[in-house]
């Protein structure tokens, strides 16, 4: 039986390094899996649900780092959170678009 997957966009697992920044929290984490909706951080310290921050992505290839609007979708004290992207610019959009293409084209 295949289950209806809700995702709107693919989503991608990576080994990339970020720093989450909000108005009461900064941790430098493990980015476990991408899409262009939000990602997943490996933490064992967490935010509660809502929060707004912003993750700060380095991504291979490029000279500087994404600075991703986003909210905490959900967390676990022992895994870490999911993080949704909130408004994106247009060229952090298009930089993570086709940095997630790229590995799914591969």
């Amino acid at each position: 039986m295949v289950k209806n997957n809700r995702r709107q966009f693919p989503r991608i697992f990576v080994s990339l390094t970020a720093t989450y920044r909000s108005p009461n929290l900064t941790i430098d984490a493990s980015v476990e899996n991408l899409s262009q909706a939000g990602l997943f951080i490996a933490s064992s310290t967490v935010e509660d649900i809502g929060t707004s921050a912003e993750l700060v992505l380095d991504l291979p290839g490029r000279l500087s780092p994404l600075i991703l609007p986003c909210s905490v979708a959900w967390s676990s004290d022992i895994h870490g959170m999911g993080l949704r992207f909130s408004e994106l610019p247009r060229d952090q959009r298009a930089a993570l678009a086709n940095f997630i293409m790229g590995r799914v084209n591969n």
